[in-house]
C-alpha cells in the first residue's frame, strides 16, 4: 500500500523518469523559452509530469490540489498533490541544503480571503491598511487554505462515491530550479512539505503592502507573506530540511529540438506527401 511522494520516498527509478519526462520539453515543445533557444516545462507542463509519475491526469482546474492520484494498491484511498515550482537564483538554489527556503505561492485570492478574515474577526482592508490585528488577521488566512484542503477532500469524495482522499499524506510537491543562462546547466530538486503549517506564528506588518508570519522554529526568518491590498498574494518559505522528503539535485537531458514542423512531417507523413 503507498504511492510515491505521499506515502513513500521516490526510488532512483522514478526519480529518473520524472527527469526524462521533464527533459522531453526541452525539444522545443517547453512553453517556456530559454536563453539557448531550447525550451523548458511551464507551471501546467510540471503538472502533467507529476501526474504521469503516479499515473493520473492532471484535474486543470480551480481546486487545491492539481493532482488526485489512487493508493497503488488500494483504489479506494486517494492522495492530493498541490504541485509548485519557482525558479531560485544560484546562490538561492545553494542553500537549499542548509539554511535556504523554498518558495511557494499558495493563492492570490484577496476577496475570498478577505471574506474568511470578515467572516471570522470582522476586520475589513481598513484594518490592514491601519495595521490593525495582524494575528486574527494572518490566523484567518492560513484557517481559509486549511479549509480549501477540507474542500477538495470532500469534492472528490462526492464525486467518487466510496473513495477516501488523505490528507495526512497528500502533500505540497515543490520543483525548485536554479536560474542559468545555459539550460543545460540548471540543476532541479524536488521537496515535498505536509499541508500542515507550523502552530504559533508570530504575525507582524513587514510594510504597508504585507503582513508577514515569521517561522516559530526560527523567530528571525519570514515564513509566509500575505499582500492583502496588492493582488492577495499569500507566500509560504518553509525551511528546505524541514521537508518531508528532498530529492537528489538532477539535471535535464538534451533532445534533440524539433519543431512543430517537424514533428507534423513525423506524425502525418502521407499529408505532407
Amino acid at each position: 500500500m503507498g504511492l510515491v511522494y505521499a506515502t513513500e520516498d521516490a526510488t532512483h527509478s522514478q526519480i529518473l523518469l520524472f527527469q526524462l519526462l521533464m527533459s522531453i520539453y526541452r525539444d522545443g515543445s517547453g512553453a517556456e523559452r530559454e536563453d539557448d533557444g531550447t525550451t523548458r516545462a511551464n507551471w501546467r507542463q510540471i503538472e502533467r509530469c507529476v501526474a504521469d509519475l503516479v499515473n493520473s491526469t492532471t484535474n486543470e482546474d480551480k481546486n487545491i490540489f492539481d493532482v488526485s492520484a489512487p493508493d497503488s494498491t488500494d483504489p479506494s484511498t486517494y492522495y492530493g498533490y498541490s504541485v509548485k515550482s519557482k525558479q531560485l537564483a544560484k546562490t538561492a538554489f545553494k542553500k537549499l541544503s542548509s539554511v535556504g527556503r523554498v518558495y511557494m505561492e499558495i493563492a492570490n485570492s484577496p476577496a475570498k480571503f478577505w471574506d474568511e478574515v470578515n467572516l471570522q474577526h470582522g476586520l475589513t482592508e481598513a484594518d490592514f491598511r491601519s495595521k490593525n490585528e495582524p494575528s486574527k488577521i494572518g490566523s484567518a488566512v492560513i484557517n481559509l487554505v486549511k479549509k480549501w484542503h477540507i474542500e477538495g477532500k470532500e469534492e472528490l469524495e462526492r464525486l467518487m462515491p466510496g473513495v477516501t482522499l488523505d490528507l495526512s499524506a497528500s502533500n505540497y510537491f515543490c520543483l525548485s530550479y536554479s536560474k542559468d543562462s545555459n539550460s543545460s546547466n540548471r540543476e532541479y530538486q524536488i521537496h515535498i512539505f505536509s499541508l500542515d503549517y507550523p502552530e504559533n506564528i508570530k504575525w507582524e506588518y513587514s510594510s504597508d503592502k504585507c503582513l508577514r508570519g515569521y517561522d516559530p522554529a526560527y523567530p528571525d526568518e519570514p515564513l509566509i507573506d500575505w499582500y492583502g491590498l496588492s493582488g492577495g498574494q499569500l507566500k509560504y518559505y518553509p525551511r528546505a530540511t524541514s521537508a518531508r522528503y528532498a530529492s537528489p539535485i538532477f539535471n535535464l537531458l538534451t533532445p534533440p529540438r524539433m519543431s512543430a514542423i517537424d514533428k507534423a512531417k513525423i506524425y502525418f507523413p502521407d499529408q505532407f506527401k
